[in-house]
């Protein structure tokens, strides 16, 4: 993974702003969430990676967060 920026429910109406208003500034966000299909479906259209990860996991949000900033 090589974000800077995570955001996690990218595949809701606000996360998808953001994402968007991320990349348009020079960002390479990870895209996250629960939803495998609507975070692949999302991250093939905005050409981002993404992680499909549960808050209830400690070990997935260390992981998911190691490298971003």
């Amino acid at each position: 993974m090589s974000g800077e920026l995570v955001i996690y429910g990218s595949y809701g109406y606000t996360g998808d702003l953001i994402a968007q208003a991320a990349i348009d500034r020079g960002f390479d966000p990870v895209l996250s969430g629960r939803n495998r299909d609507k975070l692949e479906d999302q991250a093939i259209r905005l050409g981002c990676e993404s992680e499909v990860i549960g808050l209830d996991d400690p070990q997935e949000l260390d992981f998911l967060l190691d490298d971003a900033a």
